[in-house]
């Protein structure tokens, strides 16, 4: 506990006033006099959720580098942006180029287990009822999971297991250890969360976990926890969740949730939105929708929210790079990281030509439909000419027709970068849908997630389920951890055979794309470079992941 400390003559002089050398500090929150009271339980609550908008974690989550490393992009960014095209290829350019995502995920885990002590050891604060009781406890067990299970991800099980609120210098756990908390703290959740629609819940619960959000994380860690480790159950501390509690964790999320499919699927994406829309040909040709952020957007499993007071950067992120307002309407321009593999938009059009959903994901900038002149050629590392349109930053005309962030014209605000105000979606229902169905072999909810595109029925097989969530669940950080957990070892062989040979441009050159994944996640097991910030704090306790230590895999552009 944290104490107010007094010089040691001080101390001295009043040797035998122990009480008052050991006084709370009344001045300053600290975890003895924080949270004391229901009110600052939310308060405390509210800091569980906040890392999940840090600004530092943003280019460093499984979302953001899962896109990345993946088939379905190359890093891109400006020519001297050499950490995403870096990461690309699971090579690295300094020594601490993750600490980013590290350090804030732990942040969270931090709050979350004082937060988890506070809640089950303070007699003193007192809860409306059980149910108000329940409810705070099963969301931060849900947060701790959200956040392990991001590290693991990242890194692996390469990671220490912090449960206290203190600081200790531990070492790694293994793999069982690591997932066996995870799964503990997702049957908490669960089993505390109610059991009602999240409409039920009311809009200020919005993008908050419910018993829905956290089912549907059960699912994802289970299939790669089991998949990536061949295991056949997800491990607690006191026993396991086996494949058929799984499916019904997901059966009475389909049933009870009150989630459904949108029913157009563009509808999902800020670009759809109706402000925009007169101006946007592609919008109003098919008279897109778009659902929101508020409860009207049924298919947003778990979202994090943003304001315009909060730094949301994910959309400058992904921008057009040097994008001109006009010229690139309505898209807003950013950064350029993760450019998309011409190669993929090839094949998704080879193999289902007639799927909006391609072109509802990826903007072909020299596209005549799409009404825009793109100029080639600028200061970027891999340019290809596509870029990720369901991750677009949007403008839209004002009263005076002068073209601004449509998250400022909506909502105010007044700073282009950081006011991009729009949520940030993590789990849709078609991925409750998806895993459904790959894990009851039944083709339901893959058809379902079809249909709702206009696409025909077809009989479940792997090989039908691994081609649904690829292009359904498409830049939104899936693809690459879905690869580790089915083929491991093998899935550089998969992402190198579906992106070399493309061609990309730096700063107007052409070139071959030439990665080898093939040999980079066999030593690095896939997963990331431990930040050496990390390790030299630990002096030694923490090793670095496999394959990181190499003297070849700088990378030079």
């Amino acid at each position: 506990m944290k104490k107010i400390i007094f010089l040691f003559l001080f101390a001295i002089t009043l040797g035998s006033c122990e009480d008052f050398l050991n006084t709370t500090d009344l001045v300053r929150r600290n975890d003895e006099n924080f949270p004391l009271t229901r009110a600052e339980l939310d308060n405390a609550l509210a800091g569980c959720y906040a890392p999940l908008n840090s600004g530092s974690v943003q280019g460093n989550n499984p979302h953001f580098c899962g896109t990345i490393i993946s088939d379905e992009c190359f890093g891109n960014g400006g020519n001297g942006d050499i950490g995403w095209q870096a990461m690309d290829k699971l090579l690295r350019t300094g020594d601490n180029n993750y600490s980013g995502g590290w350090s804030v995920f732990y942040q969270g885990i931090f709050r979350c287990n004082g937060l988890i002590e506070s809640i089950t050891t303070n007699t003193n604060i007192q809860f409306a009822s059980t149910d108000d009781h329940d409810q705070l406890l099963g969301e931060v067990y849900a947060l701790r999971a959200y956040y392990y299970f991001s590290l693991a991800k990242m890194f692996g099980s390469n990671i220490p297991l912090r449960l206290k609120p203190g600081v200790e210098n531990l070492p790694a756990a293994n793999a069982d250890e690591l997932y066996a908390q995870i799964g503990d703290d997702l049957n908490n959740a669960v089993s505390l969360l109610p059991n009602k629609s999240f409409q039920a819940a009311g809009p200020s619960n919005l993008g908050h976990f419910t018993r829905w959000g956290a089912s549907a994380l059960t699912a994802r860690v289970f299939l790669f926890y089991t998949g990536y480790y061949k295991k056949t159950d997800l491990p607690t501390l006191s026993g396991t969740i086996s494949k058929s509690q799984v499916i019904t964790l997901l059966e009475e999320c389909i049933s009870s949730s009150g989630h459904s499919l949108l029913p157009d699927f563009r509808n999902n994406f800020l670009y759809a939105n109706t402000l925009t829309r007169p101006d946007y040909k592609y919008s109003r040709d098919n008279n897109l929708d778009w659902a929101g952020d508020a409860g009207a957007n049924t298919e947003a499993v778990f979202r994090i929210k943003y304001s315009i007071y909060l730094d949301n950067r994910w959309n400058i992120f992904f921008g057009i790079r040097y994008a001109n307002k006009k010229t690139y309407f309505p898209f807003r321009g950013g950064w350029g990281a993760a450019s998309v593999n011409p190669l993929f938009f090839q094949q998704w059009l080879a193999d289902e030509p007639t799927d909006i959903r391609r072109n509802g994901s990826i903007l072909d900038l020299d596209d005549p439909n799409e009404d825009m002149e793109y100029v080639w050629g600028g200061d970027q590392g891999e340019e290809t000419g596509y870029v990720i349109k369901k991750l677009q930053g949007v403008n839209a005309y004002d009263a005076n027709r002068k073209i601004v962030n449509y998250t400022l014209l909506e909502w105010g605000g007044n700073d282009w970068e950081s006011s991009n105000a729009s949520d940030q979606v993590m789990i849709r229902f078609s991925d409750v849908l998806l895993m459904h169905s790959e894990l009851t072999g039944n083709a339901t909810g893959l058809n379902l997630v079809r249909a709702r595109v206009g696409l025909p029925p077809v009989p479940y097989s792997l090989p039908a389920i691994q081609k649904e969530r690829r292009y359904e669940l498409a830049f939104e950080g899936c693809r690459y951890y879905d690869l580790l957990r089915w083929y491991g070892a093998d899935a550089g062989t998969i992402i190198d055979a579906n992106q070399n040979g493309a061609t990309y441009y730096r700063i107007g050159n052409a070139k071959i794309m030439s990665v080898n994944l093939t040999k980079r996640i066999p030593e690095t097991g896939g997963f990331l470079e431990i930040p050496k910030t990390e390790i030299d704090l630990s002096e030694g306790v923490l090793k670095q992941n496999p394959g990181w230590e190499l003297s070849d895999i700088l990378f030079l552009p």
